[in-house]
């Protein structure tokens, strides 16, 4: 009952804040393919998506809403396991019952909820939390029913719909489950049950794949009609190289677990970190060494999700996604510190056991509510009065010429749009492609002719990628000559910029016949329209900043090209007034400027 209530107002503060609109990264992308049961990037998160379908089609809210409801679901749910766990990790080898055991519980569960990284989490449709209470789920399982096969069994089915939701994230939480349920009793046979249920169940959900594909559902990265397709798509191959990258990404493991702690601490509180040690420190002294041991497993071995990888960022709401568990796990902890004061102090004098008593309750308040002060308040209603994306989707779709071929590179605002068409309907006329024709996914040939199939006017310029692996110029320019083309300018495509036109967002294609207009960009007006868009100006969400940055950095690259220094430098000016300490965009101005006549 605890636990259930725990997760009540967890949920029902989750609802107060929850957003009627999409955020960035990959939420758009899943409302897409939740709508229309297509396959979002690698490995495809079927699992996700089927649930997500159902959220979907709830009769009440706005689409975006529905499907935020989703992670706010599971979040609740995560933040319900934590109670219940704290409760057993407290009450494991006692022989009686303590209001202790349940106030650990409410304490550990309320904290994790409210931390930053589960507000930030819960406010936006994504893995994360689906994920998290999936292993939550099957810790709790292998605990309470140690070497029991039935738990087992139930168990390897959650972490089966884990594995088929992000592998990553289950597979590093498998010892600690291991440890928890295996013990002198269990059989043999009975593991090799288990195992063979959790195979078979995370096969039957990656049908999901090959079903889908069979039936043109759209997104998808790639071709999943045959075993080696499913397989590429499954294993999420296309993003292995960020695992130990650490050279491309400048960064290295002891650094990382820098990052990592700073992480837990800003989610958490830092007195939460100090807490969770003395915790396990006393729980070990009072009979729980084995539980401590299966929630120190846990969450190292979440850790190593992101510190094994080439990148951390702790500013990246991902990387609080990845960091979830490990979260959950020192929330518990923490809990315990509090919950094992006033038992280990039950044998001494009344004085001695109301200090004990008094601290413990002051313990357990601050694991329950610290979390929400330091990070998890401010996140809510940060999350709740954002429109900056819809905002930016409004206004590139409002620039958009009839049939007019947009091609955006830079991921989040591809997904962005893709949603607006997709879901909400907006501006059929329009091709939207991605500029690089998801190039990394095998080739994007896949997509390319996905394109094709859908707009026919670009069967010609499709050709000549297919046939060379690149975009072809001359193929775009014809294009241009019967549709409006607008490029997103990019780092990675090398566009004769004589041949564009600086309108805002985008840059307009000059028809092969025609030759640009020789005029003056308008970077004034265009810098107008984005500080409207973003109306805190500089004091953007983080992820927003980081659109803008790179749509202002890539666009006075581009212009400086064409030889508009001095707009160019306007653009970079407003990119530095997002992030006055980002010095790689100082240097990108100061060159600019060096050249300029």
């Amino acid at each position: 009952m605890v636990a259930l209530l725990t997760g009540l107002v967890a949920f029902g503060a989750y609802l107060v804040f929850l957003p009627q609109v999409p955020y960035w990264l990959d939420a758009p992308e899943f409302i897409a393919a939740g709508a229309n049961l297509g396959l979002p990037h690698p490995p495809g998160h079927p699992a996700m998506i089927l649930l997500l379908k159902g959220f979907l089609l709830l009769p009440f809210g706005d689409i975006a809403f529905r499907a935020n409801l989703f992670s706010a679901t599971f979040a609740a749910v995560s933040a319900a396991l934590v109670s219940k766990l704290a409760e057993a990790t407290a009450a494991c080898g006692s022989t009686r019952r303590s209001s202790w055991f349940q106030a650990a519980g409410v304490a550990a569960g309320l904290g994790f909820a409210l931390s930053g990284s589960a507000v930030m989490q819960a406010m936006s449709v994504e893995v994360y939390t689906f994920s998290c209470a999936l292993v939550l789920g099957a810790l709790y399982l292998a605990i309470i029913g140690q070497s029991d096969a039935r738990h087992g069994v139930v168990a390897a089915i959650l972490m089966a719909v884990g594995l088929a939701n992000h592998h990553l994230l289950v597979f590093l939480a498998v010892p600690a489950v291991m440890v928890a349920w295996i013990g002198r009793g269990t059989r043999l046979a009975a593991l090799g049950i288990v195992v063979l249920v959790g195979v078979v169940v995370t096969a039957a959900c990656y049908v999901y794949l090959p079903v889908r594909s069979a039936a043109g559902a759209q997104p998808s990265w790639a071709d999943t009609s045959s075993l080696d397709g499913v397989l590429w798509y499954a294993s999420a191959r296309i993003f292995a190289g960020s695992v130990g990258g650490f050279s491309q990404a400048g960064s290295s493991v002891g650094l990382n677990v820098v990052k990592a702690i700073g992480l837990l601490a800003g989610a958490l509180s830092p007195p939460l970190l100090v807490l969770a040690a003395a915790g396990a420190y006393l729980r070990i002294r009072s009979g729980g060494f084995r539980l401590v041991l299966v929630l120190l497993v846990f969450v190292l071995g979440n850790l190593v999700s992101k510190v094994g990888m080439g990148l951390l960022d702790p500013s990246n709401p991902d990387d609080h996604g990845y960091f979830l568990p490990a979260i959950a796990g020192v929330a518990i902890l923490a809990s315990m510190a509090g919950a094992s004061l006033p038992l280990l102090a039950a044998p001494l004098g009344r004085v001695a056991r109301g200090f004990a008593a008094v601290c413990g309750a002051a313990i357990l308040m601050l694991v329950a509510v610290s979390p929400a002060l330091v990070s998890g308040g401010a996140m809510a209603v940060e999350r709740s009065t954002l429109r900056e994306p819809v905002d930016v989707a409004n206004s590139l779709w409002d620039g958009a010429p009839p049939r007019t071929v947009l091609m955006p590179s830079h991921y989040p605002v591809h997904f962005l749009l893709m949603y607006g068409q997709v879901v909400e309907g907006r501006r059929p006329d329009v091709s939207l492609v991605q500029q690089s024709l998801y190039s990394k996914a095998r080739g994007g040939l896949y997509y390319a002719e996905a394109v094709a199939r859908r707009d026919p006017d670009l069967a010609p310029f499709i050709r000549t990628f297919l046939w060379s692996g690149t975009l072809d110029w001359e193929a775009l320019r014809t294009l241009a000559a019967s549709r409006p083309v607008r490029l997103f300018a990019s780092d990675d495509f090398d566009a004769p910029l004589a041949d564009l036109r600086f309108d805002g967002w985008t840059f307009d294609v000059a028809a092969r016949s025609a030759r640009p207009v020789e005029s003056r960009p308008d970077v004034a007006q265009h810098l107008q329209q984005l500080r409207r868009v973003a109306w805190h100006w500089p004091e953007v969400d983080i992820e927003t900043r980081r659109v803008l940055m790179r749509h202002l950095a890539t666009s006075g690259v581009w212009l400086a090209g064409q030889g508009n220094r001095e707009e160019a430098v306007g653009l970079l000016d407003a990119a530095i007034e997002l992030n006055p300490m980002d010095g790689m965009l100082k240097r990108m101005r100061s060159t600019v400027q060096a050249v300029a006549p």
